[in-house]
Formats: structure tokens, C-alpha cells, sequence
């Protein structure tokens, strides 16, 4: 899967859709074993498993980066 960000339209949006993986595979290295310590911690506290646990976090980081930035004067 690319990670380009390019825009797509609609229709593009809904065929790239149509061909995504229904699993995706998450590889980490040794060094990263607490990552995995950090995940369970966070899915009990939000009360959710691993998969809606990610969606939950791709969702809201998304939202947060394609929000307009406010300025207060």
C-alpha cells in the first residue's frame, strides 16, 4: 500500500477502497517491545481491542491534522 497523499476523488476514493486487504500485518522489531506493552495498556483503558483501538487512533489523528489551524489574538 502507498503512503503518497495524493487526493483522490470520489470515484478513485471508492475503487482504491474496493481493493484494500481485509488484514494488514504490523511488524515490530525487538526494540519495540514496549510499544506492545503501551498498546495493551491503552486498550484497557479505552476499553477496546487492537483492531478498533487502531481505527479509534487513525481517525482521530487524522481529523486532528486535517482540521484548519485556529490562531487567538
Amino acid at each position: 500500500m502507498s503512503r503518497s497523499t495524493v487526493a483522490y476523488t470520489s470515484q478513485a476514493f471508492t475503487n482504491r477502497m474496493s481493493t484494500l486487504p481485509m488484514k494488514t500485518h504490523i511488524s515490530y522489531k525487538e526494540k519495540e517491545r514496549n510499544l506492545l506493552v503501551m498498546e495493551e495498556e491503552l486498550m484497557s483503558h479505552y476499553n477496546m481491542n487492537r483492531s478498533d483501538l487502531h481505527k479509534h487512533f487513525i481517525r482521530s489523528h487524522y481529523q486532528m491534522i486535517k482540521m484548519p489551524h485556529v490562531e487567538w489574538r
